[in-house]
């Protein structure tokens, strides 16, 4: 597989990583891709248990060295699978935009019912991304508002840059008005 056509990290992984529990015994991360969060959970965590869930198959063969397991296919097929609450922690990380409205408030649910704490992150803005990397799935489908995950119960945060006609301000933490939407939902 070729080198990506974008590197980027998402900003906020410091802020996640620390409210992951140290004795992380399994983890499920839905969209793989590169392994991001398989190789951060390897290396600060060591979970027993870290699965993923990758749509496109290029990206599991380099994935696959940050997981113990990675499930390929669609991941709400994949999802249907699983025992409820069989995850201490599901991980979605900017894939629900790739998804429809429909699909994704499903997607949720299945995260919901497999995993004790989500954490989803997405763009605060649309914008048009088709095809890159050579991944026909990471295609923009829809849009999702800090709103919308506090309605159902999550908490929400924002990262990015927050643009100024006088400059940037980095990690901002006012979500709608950065780039990045952060949520977390613990089960009860």
């Amino acid at each position: 597989m070729n080198k990506p056509d974008i590197l980027w990290s998402h900003p906020f992984l410091y802020y996640w990583l620390n409210r992951v529990p140290l004795e992380l015994n399994n983890s499920l991360d839905i969209g793989t891709g590169r392994g991001v969060v398989g190789a951060l959970l390897k290396v600060y965590r060591s979970p027993e248990n870290l699965h993923g869930i990758e749509v496109f198959e290029p990206y599991v063969s380099f994935a696959k060295q940050f997981y113990s397991k990675i499930f390929v296919g669609n991941a709400l097929e994949q999802l249907s699978f699983l025992q409820d609450k069989s995850y201490e922690m599901v991980t979605c990380f900017e894939v629900i935009e790739h998804l429809t409205k429909e699909d994704g408030k499903k997607l949720i649910k299945e995260m919901e019912r497999v995993g004790k704490t989500v954490f989803i992150s997405t763009p605060v803005k649309y914008f048009e991304q088709h095809e890159f990397d050579s991944n026909p799935y990471q295609r923009h489908r829809s849009l999702w508002t800090p709103k919308e995950f506090r309605q159902v119960g999550y908490k929400v945060r924002g990262f990015g840059e927050l643009e100024f006609k006088w400059g940037a301000i980095f990690r901002v933490f006012l979500p709608g008005m950065c780039e990045t939407c952060f949520a977390w939902k613990r089960s009860e």
